[in-house]
Parts: C-alpha cells; structure tokens; sequence
C-alpha cells in the first residue's frame, strides 16, 4: 500500500527585532563587510521578551491554512 503527501502551502513568521552586523562591531573586533562577504548574513532576526517561538508558529501555521484554501 502507498501513501501520498502534498504540501499545498508554505508559511513563515519571524521575529520582529532585526540586529545587523554593524552592530556586532561595538564588541567584536570585525566589520559589517567582513562578516556579510564571509557568511552572506546581512542582518539576524531575535524575538523580543514578548515573542515566544511557539508564537511565531502559530502565526505561520495559520498563514499556511489560510493561503491552502
């Protein structure tokens, strides 16, 4: 017997807190241009106190459901 999967949809959320490279510099001895030609990282993205991973889940997962029907 075979089963078949499809994913009909695809969603993501992520936090709203962006920290770019430049910012690293304070307490790294490197540069935003450093980093970005060696790793291509321009910037990251860290939740906030209030933002838990698991809320940022549920966002995307019903991004998904919504955009699948």
């Amino acid at each position: 017997m075979e089963f078949y999967a499809s994913l009909k949809s695809i969603a993501m959320h992520v936090p709203s807190e962006r920290v770019k490279n430049a910012e690293f510099q304070q307490f790294l001895d490197t540069s935003d241009e450093w980093i970005e030609k060696r790793t291509g990282i321009k910037e990251r993205r860290f939740a906030n106190d209030e933002e838990k991973s698991s809320d940022l889940g549920v966002i995307a997962a019903k991004q998904a459901i919504e955009r699948a029907h």
